[in-house]
């Protein structure tokens, strides 16, 4: 019985164990919204095209392409924000949050083209990097510039720092920081460099992105709110559910105990009766075994009467001499 109990309190706490792990790793996408297009902008997802206008929400798994020299867009995602340069196809490839870590997860990819990026101080638990298919940019929180084109890439930090990986040799990396940049070329090793003053000019051009507008912070802030209700939706549901399995555990160990105390109780009537029957039957036997002695023992005797008569009639009969 106590192994049986023991069997499925561990399966009821390994269940319950399960379920406190999904509930401590609750990570949810989050979105984005377009805050400033020019020129010809667009969002391409697995349900189609579209033309980029300003309050659009962007999603992981999206890709913003520009068309033309001046075609731009300025996305916001959260306090951080990027600024998609013309002829540039940059995916969207995470855009999580883990609510109970309060933490965010973003990362992108340029195919080609130009993006720059405006990121505040992340949290201990945040993440923030640009790649592209010649090199990786990982903050902490900065403000940089990532181009690519034909198998050569330049990332240029204009404030804080910036971790660059080669992409095809993984431990070449490099860090650079304010008014340095990092040159990745396709089987060579990354080249650290100071940026030039025309070049510094043009970058603090770029890094002027315009302040979100109010109705798109609102957006965000709702969209925020929601994720937030979400998870407190979810973590009650969570909390419900361990409940339930508590007291169906509970009602199934009951009920195992029941059982096992019922086969016991059964077990030992039977055993009992058994031990009965044993009785009965030594008491029935040794009864027999004294009736049976009582008789051989009345027979014994007759015998020796009549032992004993014959012999006094023989010496009856018997002349004497």
């Amino acid at each position: 019985m106590k192994r049986t109990v023991g069997m499925l309190t561990l399966c009821i706490m390994t269940a319950i164990a399960i379920g406190c792990k999904k509930q401590q790793d609750t990570v949810v996408a989050t979105q984005g919204f377009v805050n400033f297009t020019i020129g010809d902008v667009k969002l391409v997802s697995p349900s189609g095209e579209q033309v980029a206008k300003v309050g659009d929400v962007i999603k992981e798994g999206m890709t913003i392409v520009t068309k033309g020299d001046k075609s731009q867009a300025e996305i916001f995602f959260g306090d951080n924000a990027i600024k998609v340069l013309g002829n540039t196809s940059v995916e969207v490839k995470k855009l999580l949050t883990n609510i109970t870590q309060n933490s965010n997860d973003s990362e992108f990819f340029v195919n080609k083209g130009a993006v720059f990026s405006k990121v505040k101080k992340l949290g201990k638990n945040d993440s923030y990097s640009v790649k592209s298919p010649t090199t990786t940019a990982g903050v902490r929180g900065t403000e940089f510039l990532l181009e690519e084109e034909g198998g050569k890439a330049a990332v240029a930090c204009i404030d804080g720092k910036v971790e660059c990986v080669n992409n095809a040799n993984p431990s070449d990396k490099a860090i650079i920081e304010k008014n340095e940049e990092a040159v990745v070329v396709a089987g060579q090793n990354i080249v650290k460099q100071q940026i030039s003053a025309d070049r510094l000019k043009m970058l603090d051009i770029i890094r002027n992105i315009k302040e979100v507008r109010e109705d798109i912070r609102q957006q965000y802030q709702k969209a925020v709110e929601d994720i937030r209700k979400q998870y407190e939706e979810a973590k009650k549901q969570y909390r419900e559910d361990v409940e339930k399995v508590r007291e169906q555990a509970k009602a199934a160990v009951d009920d195992q105990k029941a059982r096992d105390k019922a086969a016991v109780d059964a077990a030992k009537g039977t055993s009992q009766q058994a031990a009965k029957d044993v009785v009965a039957e030594a008491g029935s036997q040794m009864s027999a075994a004294k009736d049976s002695a009582s008789k051989e023992s009345a027979t014994g005797g007759v015998q020796d009467q009549i032992k004993q008569m014959k012999q006094l009639n023989k010496s009856a009969v018997t002349p004497q001499q």
